[in-house]
């Protein structure tokens, strides 16, 4: 695949991102917070908020919540865009993929921004949920090392029986 049409479909998944978030940018607040299931916790460790620019998704919540296997066939070399709502409704899109040399799934391009404007250090921990009925609509957030009074307390205890299916509207793909 040429250069171009990598960035060319990066820019429309981007696009189909920015129309999912609008979509669902109509829910209440509170609507949506009751609508939350708990998917996993990650911790920041120095280099998810270093200068690698990426977070490394450990292997048994990337195969279980995003599996690229069932996304398509070269999924596993360029990745895919997913994407996600902050606990303020804003989204965010990150570049998900497979790296070989390492055998780690990561988030990539888009990370490095949130870690800048969410002001995140390692100890940190990420939460990442997904909706209830629409299980393509997948949020994230944060709250500080040691804080145990964040509002995403109610979600820490994760659902044993989450689905394993690939939902195709979730990826911006």
């Amino acid at each position: 695949m040429s250069i171009n049409q990598y960035s060319s479909d990066f820019n429309y998944h981007a696009l189909m991102c920015q129309q999912q978030q609008h979509q669902h940018h109509h829910h209440h607040r509170n609507d949506v917070v009751e609508e939350k299931e708990a998917l996993f916790e990650k911790p920041l460790t120095p280099s998810d908020v270093g200068k690698l620019n990426r977070l490394v998704i450990p292997k048994q919540h990337a195969e279980r919540y995003f599996p690229l296997a069932a996304a398509a066939a070269d999924a596993m070399e360029k990745g895919l865009l997913l994407c996600f709502e902050d606990e303020e409704g804003k989204p965010w899109r990150f570049r998900y993929s497979y790296w070989n040399s390492s055998q780690s799934y990561v988030l990539t391009k888009g990370w490095s921004r949130y870690v800048k404007e969410k002001q995140l250090d390692a100890g940190d921990v990420i939460l990442f949920h997904r909706h209830r009925v629409d299980g393509g609509r997948f949020f994230i957030s944060w709250r500080r090392r040691g804080d145990s009074s964040s509002s995403s307390d109610s979600y820490r205890h994760l659902q044993s029986n989450a689905s394993i299916q690939y939902y195709p509207h979730a990826v911006c793909a």
